[in-house]
């Protein structure tokens, strides 16, 4: 979870194979889970001397990333929440932002099929 939810860290660590995101809770699973089920992360396997999970990036034919940049939307000091009706829409393929919603993390394409709007967490493209 550090290593996805913290912008910075996210963009170095798209220049190695795999990386290793600490912690356990549930937060985390469903954030990795969903990147995995988008696309943007080939796979996750448990890590095998601390808790936590071992990510392995996806990569295009060239060589990079699908992970080309996180960035962070709502902030302890400043949430940004967003009804569905507000939820911006990026061009196909241009990325997706990741919302915490009553009904668990959600990407913007999932919360408006359901119908629902939360807090914007992060963005990623």
């Amino acid at each position: 979870m550090s290593t996805l939810l913290n912008a910075s860290r996210a963009r170095r660590a798209t220049t190695i194979l795999s990386a290793r995101a600490g912690g356990n809770s549930h937060r985390v699973r469903s954030v990795l889970r969903l990147l995995v089920r988008e696309g943007y992360l080939e796979g996750l396997a448990p890590a095998l001397v601390t808790s936590g999970v071992t990510i392995r990036f996806k990569y295009n034919s060239r060589g990079e990333p699908a992970i080309r940049s996180v960035f962070c939307v709502s902030k302890p000091g400043r949430r940004v929440y967003a009804g569905v009706a507000s939820l911006w829409q990026a061009p196909a393929g241009a990325g997706i932002l990741i919302l915490s919603t009553p009904r668990g993390l959600l990407t913007d394409r999932d919360a408006r099929r359901l119908n629902v709007g939360g807090e914007i967490l992060r963005g990623i493209r």
